[in-house]
């Protein structure tokens, strides 16, 4: 497989569709600088053969999308067989797969142009052996991406030599079906029939560890029910709760006799202080009458003086609304001079504006007819900036042609001997001088009356392929310029130069009419006739003499002047506001002042009969003491005949003893009920379950069980053993087909390195250096060094494919980016050996370097998909 070019569109940094054409197939350098986009063509070259046209992966969109989003499309060109192809591929959005065979024509899409292409390039070679990421140079090359299938293959067929050829093999794998059956991973973790047995073994061992657990608790049972069945006796004897009865009846007679007295107490004590309660408040009703016939006095004198006061404030509030009205007046008066003076600045500022609208109608129909003009000179010029770059495209594509073809065509230099001019004719014409033909088309040169000599270029197909696409870039070319208008390509350009500069001053005036005539020249024209229309346009006003105020000048003052009326109103208007407020207030006051006059004489008693009332009320005062008197000796007397608080607390709390010692027997007996039922059932089934023949048969089931365990363990341990016997052997056979790859790493090494050679690990890494008789472990090396070791480790596993018939390109994204120049001299002249064999890709950032060793800078061209 060769890779032929490489083309994107919305991948990465380049949003616009560029391509990389002309890849030689041998040693192909891009050097670029950094950021030029030379990972992101490894990327996108990985994508295309690696990926899925489906895939969904956000960390692949990461990669691969530009920040302002797309879908990318991936198109290279590749060989493989002698057959020519172009593979594209679109992601994300719009996705789709496209196989083309460009000699044949066939096609093939989607799922089936991905298997189409596994089956081109070889499905098994994965990417770590031949594409080499940036910063992934170092890392070990695992051994399943190392062309895995050739190391099986040798492998399989010395393991196959020394175990006795293929029936060992199948011995090996079906101890390997048979060890997979019963155990899993490298953790011997059991499944199957295994699985199944360790499972009824513990299920077993359960299950007669419970029996065995049933007998001991059926026992422990029969114990507990018979202890509950002795507590009931002792609670229910006859003579205890008779006693216990007894000795609560006479309790409760005594602790009665009390109570009773307590509550005579209680009344008697409650008829007391009712007694005295009253005496008060017939006390108490005395001093509240005295208080409120003063009360009634003071109100009567305050509302006389409220009276006086509010006359005064009526004849105030007259003058204030006078003032008010008058103020008022002058504010109407002052109004209506404003307006009249109003009404002549805005005729005058009418008649600016209708001018000044004018103006700008003038300017903005100068500007509109200049657009008018460039944007016709935009209509007849046709060649746009797509045309333009068509026909760039169609330029450069002869230059490249053209400079194939006469890479292929043969030179032929004809010298005339003096005297011989006229004597050889070339394509019918006399030659008169020293000829040289680079032969793109047959040539005849005739020798009259001797010979006729036709010389043709040498057949090629790559050569009539170039000559074709000639002839078809220059009648693309031809095309195009009849398109545009134009003789040639620079009369082509001249005219695109003109039609963007006549673009952007058709813009620049566009730009100009919309800040003069932002609703456009018929809504500025209508303005201006609006304006007409209201009255006479065209008059500024002028002041009459020096001295002379302004119509502006006069409606200021105006204005002040109304605003200084309307402030004196204001505070006319406030003052009234206050001053009738104050009288609502005062007059509030009065009238609350008289209701409660009101209620007071109409809650007191003439004051001639006072004295009686006042009277009558001590009276009862003085009974009420009296009988209060009588009710505390009576409290007295009963509180002699009651029982002490110690004893009342000592009865009352043996009383509740002895009713709680009957209500815990009580409870308890009920508890004992339930829990002897409870036992009953319990001990009749583990007594059936716990039987003695059950524990037998399981006991003998469980040992059964315990056997069929140990004879599967002897045979996974057997089964175990001989897959490991096969594994040694397979490893010892993996050593020697290592031999080769160091064998072919030996020349680089010693070129680049002046190493002896190397040690290769069972992992496809360097263990060590031989230099000068002497190993250097791996991880001593400086970065370059392991750098490059590693670069010609997978260009030995490639050179191994390209043996085996599998010539896959070796792709290095800046892979030596630590070498010295030295070194990356040596290690290019590697990598064009290399090439003979199959491709070899290298994208660097050395581009001084590269330029030195007649590698040009990374060229991209636009691309039209």
């Amino acid at each position: 497989m060769k890779l032929r070019a490489v083309r994107v569109r919305e991948l990465g940094c380049f949003r616009e569709p560029i391509a990389v054409e002309g890849l030689s197939g041998a040693l192909d350098v891009l050097a670029g600088a950094n950021e030029a986009g030379k990972s992101t063509l490894f990327r996108a070259i990985e994508a295309l053969f690696l990926e899925s046209y489906r895939t969904d992966s956000q960390k692949l969109k990461d990669e691969l999308q530009p920040y302002t989003g797309g879908a990318p499309l991936i198109e290279a060109d590749f060989e493989s067989a002698g057959q020519h192809w172009r593979y594209r591929k679109q992601l994300f959005h719009g996705r789709m797969a496209e196989l083309c065979a460009l000699g044949s024509g066939e096609v093939v899409r989607n799922a089936d142009a991905e298997e189409r292409v596994r089956a081109i390039i070889g499905a098994d070679v994965g990417p770590g052996l031949v594409w080499v990421r940036q910063r992934e140079a170092l890392q070990p090359l695992p051994p399943e991406l190392a062309g895995r299938d050739l190391l099986v293959a040798s492998i399989e067929q010395e393991l196959s030599m020394a175990t006795g050829g293929e029936r060992a093999q199948a011995v090996r794998r079906a101890a390997e079906k048979a060890l997979e059956s019963m155990v899993s991973g490298q953790q011997r973790r059991p499944r199957g029939t295994y699985k199944a047995q360790l499972e009824r073994v513990a299920d077993l061992e359960a299950r007669y560890a419970e029996a065995v657990e049933l007998a001991r608790s059926a026992e422990e049972h029969l114990t507990a029910l018979g202890r509950l069945r002795d507590e009931v006796a002792v609670l229910t004897d006859a003579a205890m709760l008779a006693g216990q009865t007894e000795a609560l009846h006479a309790l409760e007679r005594i602790l009665a006799e009390d109570e009773r007295l307590g509550r005579d107490i209680d009344l008697a004590t409650e008829r007391r202080e009712h007694r005295k309660q009253i005496a008060v408040q017939l006390a108490d009703t005395s001093q509240r009458l005295e208080h409120r016939i003063a009360e009634a006095a003071r109100l009567d004198r305050e509302l006389a003086g409220l009276v006086d006061a509010g006359k005064q404030l009526t004849a105030e509030l007259g003058d204030l609304e006078r003032a008010a009205e008058s103020a008022a007046i002058a504010v109407h008066a002052a109004l209506a001079e404003e307006r009249q003076e109003a009404e002549a600045v805005a005729q005058a500022d009418r008649a600016r504006e209708h001018a000044r609208l004018k103006a700008r109608l003038a300017e903005a129909s100068t500007i509109d007819a200049t657009r008018r003009r460039w944007s016709q000179a935009v209509g007849l010029n046709g060649v746009t900036p797509e045309l333009l770059a068509r026909i760039d495209a169609a330029a450069r594509a002869i230059a490249v042609a053209e400079a194939r073809v006469s890479v292929w065509a043969p030179v032929v230099e004809v010298r005339l001997a003096p005297g011989a001019e006229g004597r050889i004719l070339s394509d019918g014409a006399p030659m008169t001088g020293n000829r040289t033909f680079r032969l793109e088309q047959p040539l005849v040169l005739s020798l009259p009356d001797v010979a006729e000599i036709r010389i043709g270029p040498p057949a090629d197909t790559e050569r009539d392929g170039a000559a074709k696409a000639l002839t078809q870039s220059r009648r693309d070319l031809a095309k195009c310029l009849t398109e545009a208008g134009a003789k040639d390509v620079e009369t082509a350009r001249n005219l695109a130069t003109e039609r963007i500069d006549a673009e952007r001053r058709e813009r620049e005036a566009a730009i100009r009419l919309d800040a003069l005539a932002p609703q456009g020249l018929d809504a500025l024209r209508d303005a201006v006739m609006a304006l007409g229309a209201l009255g006479p346009q065209g008059v500024t006003p002028t002041t009459s003499g020096e001295g002379d105020e302004t119509p502006q000048q006069r409606l200021a003052a105006i204005q002040r002047r109304v605003a200084d009326l309307r402030t004196r109103h204001e505070a006319a208007r406030a003052v009234l506001s206050e001053a009738l407020a104050r009288q609502t207030i005062e007059r509030a006051r009065g009238e609350d002042r008289q209701r409660t006059l009101q209620a007071l004489l109409a809650e007191l008693p003439p004051i001639a009969d006072w004295k009686v009332r006042s009277s009558d009320a001590r009276r009862a005062a003085e009974d009420a003491s009296r009988e209060a008197g009588d009710a505390a000796e009576t409290v007295a007397l009963l509180q002699q005949r009651r029982l002490p608080a110690e004893e009342l607390h000592r009865l009352r709390a043996e009383r509740t003893r002895l009713a709680s010692t009957r209500q815990r027997a009580t409870e308890r007996l009920h508890e004992i009920e339930r829990e002897s039922a409870r036992l009953e059932g319990l001990i009749e089934r583990e007594a059936e379950a716990a039987a003695e023949s059950t524990r037998d048969q399981l006991h003998g089931e469980l040992q059964r069980a315990r056997r069929d365990v140990a004879e599967t363990e002897t045979e996974i341990a057997g089964l175990g053993l001989l897959v490991k016997t096969f594994d040694q052997v397979s490893a010892t056979s993996a050593a020697r087909y290592l031999a080769p790859v160091v064998e072919r790493l030996r020349p680089g090494l010693e070129a680049v390195l002046g190493a002896e050679g190397a040690a290769l690990a069972e992992t496809l890494g360097i263990n060590g250096l031989v230099r000068r008789g002497r190993t250097e472990p791996i991880e001593r090396l400086s970065t370059g060094t392991r750098e490059q070791i590693a670069v010609l480790v997978h260009l030995a596993f490639a050179g191994i494919l390209a043996a085996a018939g599998r010539h896959v390109p070796l792709i290095l994204d800046d892979a030596l980016v630590y070498a010295d120049d030295e070194r990356l001299l040596r290690m290019l002249d590697l990598l064009r050996d290399a090439s003979k064999d199959h491709q070899v890709i290298l994208l660097t950032c050395r581009t001084r370097l590269m330029a030195e060793a007649g590698f040009p800078p990374l060229k991209t061209v636009p691309w039209s998909p």
